[in-house]
């Protein structure tokens, strides 16, 4: 079976790829607001093994094009691919997320903060396309850095 969506953004210098074939790359998509490009990149029945951040959200594709959506207008930034490997149907990804907290997000007023995220995600690919998902990200650290939670050790009042 071959991966054949690059999932690629704006990669450092330890990207390894083994992509075949072709497919346009569905984190400088998602970095243009191109939410469009899900539909031929993301499985109408894709599966987040990981809880939406948001509650309320449609299932499959449509809800990640939604959670997307809320995130890309709240914090624009882009995606840096720090690492990337595939093998058989699975790539697995490893970025950093940067941008500015510039619009509300469900519970976190604007801060004009700005943000970096990492994240490790490993996509499960079938007939070309993003089927499935598990993901492993510093959401305490962008909690902390959107105001929501105080920095580790810091005393409250």
């Amino acid at each position: 079976m071959s991966t054949q969506v690059a999932l690629h953004a704006r990669g450092g210098p330890n990207v390894k790829r083994r992509e075949q074939g072709a497919g346009a790359p569905i984190y400088e998509e998602i970095d243009k607001g191109n939410l469009d490009a899900m539909d031929e990149l993301v499985a109408e029945d894709y599966l987040d093994r990981n809880p939406s951040p948001f509650p309320g959200l449609a299932p499959g594709r449509e809800g990640l094009k939604q959670a997307f959506k809320i995130f890309w207008k709240a914090t624009p930034g882009y995606h840096r691919v720090d690492e990337q490997i595939a093998e058989g149907d699975k790539v697995v990804t490893r970025l950093t997320a940067i941008g500015k907290h510039e619009g509300d997000l469900p519970g976190a007023p604007r801060t004009g903060n700005d943000l970096t995220m990492t994240s490790i995600t490993i996509h499960r690919i079938a007939n070309g396309k993003l089927v499935e998902k598990w993901s492993e990200k510093d959401v305490l650290g962008f909690l902390t850095q959107i105001g929501v939670m105080r920095p580790p050790g810091q005393q409250q009042g």
